[in-house]
């Protein structure tokens, strides 16, 4: 699971009207159901899987957008 503060430091800010944290065209949305706690990763149109933690994301960033 990745933290708020390893998003904050791949410099994701929260945007409070969409209640997720952001990225250039990655948004990435934490849902607290009481029970278990998800994270859902949209590129654009599309939801991503498979990122399990920060150099995962890492990965997608430089993948996307380069170095």
């Amino acid at each position: 699971m990745i933290s708020v503060a390893q998003l904050q430091s791949l410099d994701f800010w929260y945007n409070i009207d969409f209640e997720c944290y952001e990225f250039k065209d990655i948004f990435v949305e934490i849902i607290d159901n009481g029970f278990t706690l998800k994270m859902v990763f949209r590129l654009e149109d599309f939801e991503l899987y498979g990122i399990r933690d920060v150099r995962d994301l890492t990965k997608l960033i430089e993948l996307v957008y380069g170095k």
